[in-house]
């Protein structure tokens, strides 16, 4: 028999949730039909400071000829870029006086912009279950780098003793090996190169989940037993909710509804659960 769910209990206290903005298609499809999370390729991200290569300044590289340096820092750049596996979401605002406009799920830019103009949905999860979760899924795979994302316009920091972000030891990635220079260089600078972003996006308030593994393929994360709600947005077409339903019915997650009442969000069950 399913269990009651009420919307008290399905919010839950600020900072309990970590939710995950995506298209009906994605939640559909994949997401909620597979049962699991999907971690991408860092290279994948819309941030032009993520998606593109980066301008690397080479150091240790005395001797080496033009072509040996732009090798090295492609090879760096590619490894970086493709190897480095991501998962992001929304938290709620820290420390927020508003108890609605405060929240991970009540952002009409994260609706617009993710969340296909309103028309798909925001995953919701408890955030220690699905943190531990995503910790032992991405483990096998390599170093994890997870937390905040910092937003600031300023240059990046100088390391002392490392040097910059963007100083790529290139001598090392000889001795020691790419994978070996590689992971030497984000235990110092994951932070600056992973969790970064210019304060225009500062208005996400995300949290990430990031891997430094040795192939290109996606990580697939269980999702069981840490999805807690799947709203959807206004404009989520009716002839989908009954597949939304059934999918979410499997685990016996509750589906809401966000809705918008003179611009002001607003949350509620769609239906008895």
């Amino acid at each position: 028999m399913p269990r009651p769910h009420t919307l008290e209990a399905v919010l839950g206290t600020p900072g309990t949730r970590l939710y995950h903005y995506t298209t009906r298609g994605a939640a559909l499809e994949h997401i909620l039909n597979a049962g699991s999370l999907r971690v991408s390729s860092f290279s994948g991200m819309n941030d032009p400071r993520e998606a593109m290569d980066w301008r690397i300044n080479p150091v240790g590289a005395p001797g080496r000829s033009p072509d040996d340096v732009r090798r090295l820092k492609a090879d760096f750049n590619a490894a970086v870029k493709r190897r480095s596996k991501v998962v992001c979401f929304t938290k709620d605002v820290e420390g927020g006086a508003d108890p609605i406009l405060d929240r991970g799920w009540a952002h009409p830019r994260m609706w617009a912009q993710y969340a296909e103009n309103h028309a798909g949905v925001c995953l919701f999860f408890d955030r220690t279950a699905v943190s531990a979760r995503i910790a032992s899924a991405l483990e096998p795979h390599g170093e994890i780098f997870s937390g905040d994302v910092v937003y600031a316009n300023d240059p990046p920091e100088l390391v002392p003793g490392v040097g910059l972000p963007f100083d790529v030891d290139i001598g090392a990635i000889e001795t020691l090996s790419l994978d070996v220079a590689v992971s030497q260089h984000l235990q110092h600078h994951s932070q600056a190169l992973f969790r970064t972003k210019l304060s225009d996006w500062q208005d996400e308030h995300e949290f990430r989940f990031i891997v430094f593994t040795q192939d290109e393929e996606p990580i697939y994360v269980p999702i069981a037993g840490t999805l807690v709600a799947v709203a959807m947005g206004w404009q989520f077409h009716e002839v989908y909710e009954p597949s939304l339903t059934t999918l979410c019915g499997r685990s016996q997650v509750p589906v809401l509804r966000c809705s918008w009442d003179n611009g002001s969000p607003m949350i509620d069950l769609s239906q008895p659960t």
